[in-house]
Formats: structure tokens, C-alpha cells, sequence
């Protein structure tokens, strides 16, 4: 995952870099599935669609993996460029309405209830 300003943030895992760059008012531009998806959401950055099959791929084989549709990311960051106050906003917002201390709290203790 990269950050709008196109710093690579490998130090940590998706789950904390991703909160933190949205944070930052930095929008995330990332694939519209799994993880990232679910952190970004609708108003965090932008998304791309990309078509990953759901089987097994030979990651041996270069030439046999999925590409990603590069020309895509290059809209999505054109798109972002050209209204990134907007974006910045956003991408704050979400991280301020998603990620606050309370509501990440009273996820955990309603997970441990669960558990218990």
C-alpha cells in the first residue's frame, strides 16, 4: 500500500498503516477488495477494481499472474490529485469516525463479551 504522496509504508501491517495514512488527511488509493477496501471505505481515498480470480495462481509463473490494471491506478491518482482538499478531508473524517479510541474500545470489550 502506498500513501497519496507515494511513500511506501512497509514498517507496519495494513491493518495499522492504512488508519494512520487516513489519519494523516492522506487518501489511500488501493484495490477495491479485502482489507484495504474495508479500512478506506467509500470516502477514504479511492478504489480500483480489479478482477482477481478466486483460485489458484502460479505465483512461480510470472507470465501466469494476474496483472494489475495500471492504467486504473493512474486515473485514481489523477482523480485524487485534482480534488485533493476534498480527498484530505475525507480521508481525516474517516479516519476520525472509524478509528476514534472509543469506538475501537468498545469494539474489543464487545469482541471479548463474545468470546466469554
Amino acid at each position: 500500500v502506498f500513501n497519496f504522496k507515494g511513500k511506501s509504508l512497509h514498517s507496519t501491517g495494513p491493518k495499522f498503516r492504512t488508519p494512520v495514512t487516513l489519519a494523516c488527511g492522506l487518501p489511500v488509493i488501493g484495490v477495491n477488495h479485502g482489507g484495504v477496501a474495508e479500512l478506506v471505505g467509500h470516502s477514504g481515498g479511492q478504489l480500483v477494481d480489479e478482477a482477481i480470480p478466486f483460485t489458484w495462481i502460479d505465483h512461480q509463473n510470472i507470465h501466469k499472474m494476474p496483472q494489475a490494471p495500471i492504467e486504473r491506478y493512474v486515473q485514481a491518482i489523477q482523480h485524487v490529485s485534482q480534488k485533493l482538499k476534498v480527498f484530505s478531508a475525507k480521508a481525516r473524517g474517516t479516519a476520525e469516525q472509524r478509528f476514534d479510541i472509543e469506538s475501537v474500545c468498545n469494539a474489543y470489550v464487545q469482541a471479548a463479551q463474545a468470546i466469554l
